[in-house]
Formats: C-alpha cells, sequence, structure tokens
C-alpha cells in the first residue's frame, strides 16, 4: 500500500511537473533529460519494477527475489536522486542553490546499498526448501518481463548519469555537438560574458540522444509484455495471435517506420541523431497501441464474465496502463512532429496587421506595455518588464487572446545585436538554462488544443533596449511553435493519475486484489 502512494506521488510529481515546463518555464517543453530528471526516471522505474512483483510474490517462488530487489534499489535511490539534485557538477535547471548536502546523500543511498548486499549474502540460501516448483504462470512471466523492462530502463538511465558525472570529474572537454548556437555567438558576445558563456557550454549533463537510442528497446518490450499479458489471460489463443501480430506490426515499425516517421516534415525543433530513430519510435507506439488494446480487451472481458464485480479490479489498471501508453504516444508524437516559425513584426504602438503561420495560426500584436520591474526604471540596474498582448485566430476560426512576459533585472549585455540571444533561447533549452539566471524570465502564451498545442514566444528586447537609450530597435520577434497531439499526454497522464489513486486509497484486501495482477 505504502509503495502504491508512493508511485502516485512521484507519478503526480513527474506529471505537474511537465505541465508547469510546458506553461510557464521559458524552456517550453515537458522533458529534457536534464540529470535530475533522469535521476527521478530512475526512481520511477525501480518504483514501478516493485510494484509489478507484489502480486503472488511468496519466498521461493521463480525469481522471488526481483520484487524485493527492486524495492531495495528504489530506497537507495530516493537519496541518491537528492544527490544529483543538490550536486553541482552536472548542468541541470532543477539545481538547490547553495545547497551542500550531495554528500550526506549520496553516503545514505551507498550505505542502503551496501547494507542490502549483506542482508542478500547471508541469506543467499533462503528459500531454497521452499523452492515451489511447476511450469510458471503466464501471470507470473507477464510481470517477471515487465520487471525486466523497468529494471532495463533504470539501468540505461544510470549508465548516463554515471558516464557523465565521470567526463565531468575528469575534466574531459565535452563535444562541440551539445554546445547549441557556441560559434553562432561567439561573433556577437566578447569579453567577460563570451568567456563565461564558453565555460557554462563545458558544464556536462546527461546525453539525452544516447539515453534515447538504449531506452527504445525496453519501451517497446514493456508494451508487448502488458499487452500480452492482458490478452492472455482472455484466452491462450488470444495472447498468441494478438501477440503475434504486435511483433509483426512492431518489427515492421522498426524497420521501415510508421506514424512519426511518415509524418515527419523536418520543420520542428530535432536533432538529426533522433530523427534517425524515429522508426524505433514508431516501434514503441505500436508495443503502447498493443497496452492500450490488451487492457481494454481484458476489461470488457471481465465485465462480461464478472458483471460489475469485474469493473473493480479491472477498471483500474486499465486506467494506468492505457494513461502509460497515452501520455507516452502524446510525448513522444509532440517531441517528434513539432514545428516551429519566426516571425518579425514592427511594433509603432498601433495593433499590428495580421500574421498567419505555417499551421494556420494567425495573430497581431495588440499592445506592449514597458515598466519598471517595480525596483528601479527602464535602462537602471534593477530591471524591467514588458508585456506584450496578443490577439490569435486558430484554423477552426476560433479566437483567444493573451499576454506574454518578458522580465531582465540583468545587467546590460556589453554588446547589443538584436534579439539573436533571445530566437535562440526559445529554439533550445540549453542555450536557455544557461542563459536563464535569476531575475530574467521570457514566458509564451499558450494555447492548448486536442488537435495542437501552440505557443507564442515574444522577444521585445529591441524595443526595450530602444526605450533604455540603447541601441535597438521598433522590431518585435515572435516564435510560434506548435505540438500536435500533446492532449495525448495530459489525458493519459490524467488517466494513469485516477487509476493509481484507485489503488493506493483502495483499503487492504479490498477490490484491487480480487484478481491476479490488481497489487499493482
Amino acid at each position: 500500500m505504502r509503495a502504491r502512494r508512493a508511485w502516485l506521488l512521484l507519478t503526480a510529481g513527474i506529471g505537474f511537473g511537465m505541465l508547469w515546463a510546458f506553461e510557464d518555464a521559458m524552456y517550453g517543453q515537458v522533458w529534457h533529460w536534464d540529470p535530475v530528471q533522469t535521476a527521478v526516471f530512475v526512481l520511477w522505474c525501480l518504483l514501478g519494477a516493485h510494484l509489478h512483483g507484489i502480486n503472488g510474490w511468496g519466498v521461493g517462488r521463480r525469481h522471488w527475489r526481483m520484487m524485493p530487489l527492486a524495492a531495495v534499489l528504489a530506497a537507495a535511490a530516493v537519496p541518491c536522486v537528492m544527490a544529483v539534485t543538490r550536486n553541482p557538477v552536472l548542468a541541470s535547471s532543477h539545481r538547490y542553490v547553495g545547497a551542500e548536502s550531495w554528500v550526506a546523500h549520496g553516503a545514505l543511498g551507498s550505505a542502503l546499498l551496501v547494507l542490502a548486499l549483506v542482508a542478500a549474502f547471508s541469506g543467499r540460501g533462503a528459500g531454497a526448501s521452499l523452492r515451489q516448483g511447476g511450469a510458471r504462470s503466464s501471470a507470473g512471466l507477464g510481470l517477471w518481463l515487465a520487471q525486466l523492462c523497468f529494471l532495463g530502463a533504470a539501468a540505461v538511465a544510470v549508465v548516463q548519469l554515471l558516464l557523465a558525472s565521470a567526463a565531468a570529474a575528469s575534466g574531459a572537454p565535452r563535444p562541440e555537438e551539445y554546445k547549441p548556437f557556441l560559434a553562432m555567438l561567439a561573433n556577437l558576445v566578447s569579453g567577460g560574458e563570451l568567456e563565461a558563456l564558453r565555460a557554462a557550454f563545458e558544464q556536462w549533463d546527461v546525453d539525452g540522444h544516447v539515453l534515447a537510442r538504449g531506452l527504445l528497446p525496453s519501451l517497446a518490450g514493456a508494451g508487448l509484455a502488458g499487452g500480452w499479458y492482458f490478452f492472455r489471460r482472455i484466452s491462450v489463443g488470444a495472447g498468441r495471435l494478438s501477440l503475434l501480430a504486435a511483433l509483426a506490426v512492431t518489427g515492421a515499425s522498426a524497420a521501415w517506420g510508421g506514424l512519426m516517421t511518415r509524418h515527419y516534415e523536418g520543420a520542428g525543433i530535432l536533432s538529426q541523431q533522433i530523427v534517425a530513430l524515429l522508426p524505433q519510435f514508431d516501434a514503441v507506439l505500436a508495443g503502447c497501441a498493443y497496452l492500450a488494446l490488451g487492457g481494454g480487451a481484458w476489461t470488457v472481458f471481465m465485465v462480461h464474465r464478472h458483471g460489475l464485480r469485474g469493473i473493480a479490479p479491472a477498471l483500474p489498471l486499465l486506467a494506468i496502463h492505457a494513461g502509460v501508453a497515452l501520455a507516452l504516444s502524446g510525448g513522444l508524437l509532440a517531441t517528434a512532429l513539432n514545428s516551429y516559425s519566426q516571425h518579425e513584426i514592427v511594433f509603432d504602438g498601433a495593433p499590428s496587421a495580421w500574421t498567419r503561420d505555417r499551421h494556420g495560426y494567425a495573430f497581431r500584436l495588440v499592445d506592449l506595455r514597458v515598466a519598471s520591474a517595480g525596483d528601479g526604471g527602464v535602462g537602471g540596474a534593477a530591471g524591467v518588464h514588458a508585456l506584450t498582448a496578443i490577439e490569435a485566430r486558430a484554423p477552426s476560426g476560433r479566437t483567444f487572446d493573451g499576454e506574454t512576459l518578458y522580465r531582465d533585472s540583468r545587467a546590460p549585455p556589453e554588446r547589443y545585436d538584436g534579439p539573436l540571444r533571445q530566437i535562440c533561447e526559445m529554439l533550445d533549452y540549453r542555450y536557455a538554462r544557461h542563459m536563464g539566471r535569476p531575475g530574467y524570465l521570457l514566458d509564451p502564451l499558450v494555447d492548448q488544443g486536442w488537435k495542437h498545442a501552440v505557443q507564442f514566444w515574444v522577444s521585445p528586447a529591441g524595443v526595450v533596449e530602444a526605450l533604455a537609450g540603447r541601441a535597438g530597435g521598433r522590431a518585435v520577434f515572435v516564435v510560434v511553435k506548435v505540438f500536435p497531439l500533446i492532449s495525448l499526454l495530459w489525458s493519459g497522464l490524467v488517466l494513469l493519475l485516477l487509476g493509481s489513486a484507485w489503488l493506493a486509497l483502495a483499503p487492504p484486501g479490498g477490490p484491487a486484489r480480487a484478481e491476479p495482477g490488481g497489487g499493482r
């Protein structure tokens, strides 16, 4: 029960963090494989492996050590995650400023692992006299395979964290491909600012490209194992036939590509290292679809067989697994198929002319209000903020409006060369992370729709500089980002949290245990 509640809180924290980052943070994406995010992902996977081993667990059963192993690793991962959060070695957007407790947290995590090894060695013969013979059940096999996928995903993430930390500790130079826009910006900045920028880009973080490549087999495997698990509980034939069909679709997607590969247009913000993996991402989509279909088919079977009594054990599991499938699919689709365009608009105080984006969104700037940030005047060291009012029309004809925020209390740059700095921030979160020091905000207007979510990023820096009496202009630059089908991510997270809350709050011995697998 405590593990279920921990899963619920951890999943809710990750989900709300995604929404916050997409809506309010200057990075404008749901996930970056930031070192702290990667460490939290490890904990989530370990806890998932533990939960999938609870059902029917007993000393002496096949692979019975897997569940307590995952539990111990999850317990040790908690202080290790805190150590990553507080360790300044790796570049991160989630750093605790001034925290020095990472050594104590790392020591606690290491101590838990050592104690676990001692306990495992001293009890290595436990269960031998109680070993239960017989063939492994289909339910046990499916849950064991799911545990392996969770543990495999956690191992891939841990390896990337260790490699990045080792590279940072050894002082190894960072490859040039991890330094977005640095070559271009070197022509625009100079002096101390350039040196600070170079130092910032030398700091190591997790290689999200390599991490994504390593996670794909585990993600696709989890979908196949989960879908087969549910279909097999309907009948042996349903399990075999559905698995053969799912393997064929998944294999074809991995070899020749599917939905994402065929709809990718190259109009968005996606590294070519990830573009090369789109067929494998399509394979993950196929696995997600199989998992959701299996959960739905098993739920229908349970209701048909047991009537209303079959709802309680089946519905929360369907919500959890279908929610995971939807959330993962929505996140992958929105990330891979996103697009952006940038526009230069001359603003003279009156509403600007309507501008149309490539996706059919039309917008105009209605007002631009520049004032002191409450602790100084325009051009003063204390800072300035600018609110830009926007009117927009969706392709469907629906209208909406809102404001974007620009706030800057940093010292003026040594050279101002137009809005290139802000455009770089809008397009790459890694550069934005280096530039996003305290006192600086660049927040978009976001419109969430079922088919698309669109962000309007506005850089009025030129106007602000002109009002401050420095070199600038009246041009306002707008970057429009469109993320298709991201509503699947939010819908999946809601389903996942509802199903997790049902199991976490169910009384012990209640409906969640009426059927095998209810312990999850």
